[in-house]
């Protein structure tokens, strides 16, 4: 069986071990191709242990791996877990088979992130507090009931965030600060963060439907809202906050409120309905990143690096693919890269590079030899979402394929000699341009894939 050919819409594409050599293309019956093995893969199915995200294949090639703290991140048993210092993190927030999370350093200024009844940090509006609730990690009576007033009156229920016993929370002119929240439907279809007594254009009410995971009205003056499905019925919600340049009062109430439905502000007094809250936080920038608990002072989650995997066994100077299945945290204005290198120094060459590029909606991607670049430049990605790249190259051609699609060609390229590193950062020493984000599968490939090939592997 190892030489039949098979229809690969019944059987995938081959695999080390699987069924053959060789395969048709169904909707083409004309075309025939050998199978070309990958000769370095990482995916979320790696292990991690302490230092290390673990390659699929060759075994034993691995990332070396940092991050001197703590951090969450969903696990495959859909609980907020957290991973030791040194520990890499496999994420299942928005699928069902995982990727690599990397992330930024933050730190969360909001303490006592989940202690509800302390009203230096918390305060509820028109409700009582019960810790009862099983919370995100699955522990038991770790999270909060808000049980709404009696009184029949439309009032305004939820949780506020304070500022150490003040009412004001201040974002310095020129940056922002996202905030968010674990909730979890009880009586409540939906939940909205009120941001009220900023100047008009830091004012603004996004809407949450807590019941099916999606998001309502959102505020115009708000950016990066998202609603993240924690398991269990819980979810995260997050929105940012920026302050002008010269703004004229950036201090101002942060509330969460429930609502009975989208774009509606009070619900009734009833005495009866509740509503379910975890885990506060408060970073400054212009997207939220996985939760930092805190309790009597500010808690940072300090930046990872993932870098040096492979040898000079596992790359081919003469031709090759680039291959990354990856999102970005957000369209933030940063670069982040994922590279091959000779791991020589200071300088941008004899590198292959994938980067997606701090102008929004770009793709840069470039292959180097000794002396000089030849470059890509994708204009239409939308970054935050998950894409599929490769970039191949060969004496005669480069060409940068993208969900599908060959976006742009070169011919003759300049190329590389030397490569003995994939990295996700820029590939210098010292290092800049790391890459943060979600990451499905990088592999590399030391043959240049035909167009067929390389169409397949990102659709």
């Amino acid at each position: 069986m190892a030489n039949e050919i098979y229809d690969k819409s019944w059987w995938g594409l081959p695999e080390e071990g699987g069924w053959g050599g060789i395969y048709y293309d169904i909707a083409s019956t004309s075309d025939l191709f050998p199978s070309v093995e990958d000769s370095l893969r990482f995916a979320p199915a790696s292990s991690v242990e302490s230092g290390q995200i673990n390659a699929n294949k060759p075994l034993d090639q691995n990332f070396t791996f940092t991050r001197a703290s703590t951090a969450t991140f969903l696990g495959s048993n859909n609980l907020l877990q957290t991973a030791a210092s040194g520990m890499p993190r496999i994420d299942y927030v928005g699928n069902s088979s995982g990727h690599i999370l990397l992330e930024p350093s933050r730190t969360n200024v909001f303490q006592q992130s989940n202690n509800l009844s302390n009203n230096t940090w918390w305060s509820e509006r028109n409700g009582s507090l019960n810790k009862n609730i099983t919370s995100p990690t699955g522990t038991s009576n770790d999270a909060w009931t808000v049980a709404t007033n009696s009184g029949g009156l439309d009032k305004r229920v939820g949780m506020r965030m304070r500022n150490n016993g003040t009412t004001n929370i201040t974002i310095p002119a020129g940056t922002s600060k996202t905030f968010s929240i674990f909730v979890k439907k009880s009586s409540y279809d939906f939940v909205y963060l009120n941001v009220t007594k900023f100047q008009n254009d830091m004012k603004g009410d996004s809407f949450f439907n807590i019941s099916n995971g999606t998001l309502g009205t959102v505020s115009s003056n708000n950016s990066n809202q998202k609603i993240e499905d924690y398991g269990n019925g819980w979810y995260r919600l997050s929105v940012t906050v920026t302050a002008p340049a010269s703004p004229t009062d950036n201090a101002g109430e942060i509330n969460w409120y429930v609502a009975n439905s989208d774009n509606t502000l009070f619900v009734t007094a009833d005495g009866t309905s509740t509503s379910f809250w975890y885990g506060g936080q408060i970073e400054v920038g212009e997207y939220g990143t996985s939760y930092i608990e805190t309790t009597t002072a500010d808690v940072t989650r300090v930046a990872e690096t993932a870098t040096g995997a492979g040898t000079s066994a596992e790359f081919n100077d003469s031709e090759g693919v680039l291959y990354a299945e990856i999102s970005a945290l957000a369209d933030d204005g940063t670069s982040r890269r994922i590279t091959i290198t000779d791991n020589s120094g200071d300088n941008f060459f004899n590198i292959v590079s994938l980067e997606l590029d701090e102008a929004s909606n770009n793709l840069k991607a470039f292959i180097s030899s000794s002396t000089s670049i030849t470059s890509f430049l994708f204009t239409s990605l939308n970054q935050s979402q998950n894409n599929k790249i490769a970039l191949k190259y060969n004496s005669s051609s480069a060409d940068l394929f993208v969900n599908g699609s060959n976006v742009q060609t070169n011919q003759n390229p300049n190329l590389p000699t030397g490569l003995v590193n994939l990295n996700f950062n820029n590939g210098k020493v010292p290092s800049g341009s790391d890459f943060y984000g979600k990451v499905k599968e990088v592999r590399v490939y030391k043959t240049a894939l035909t167009d067929a090939e390389l169409v397949s592997l990102t659709t």
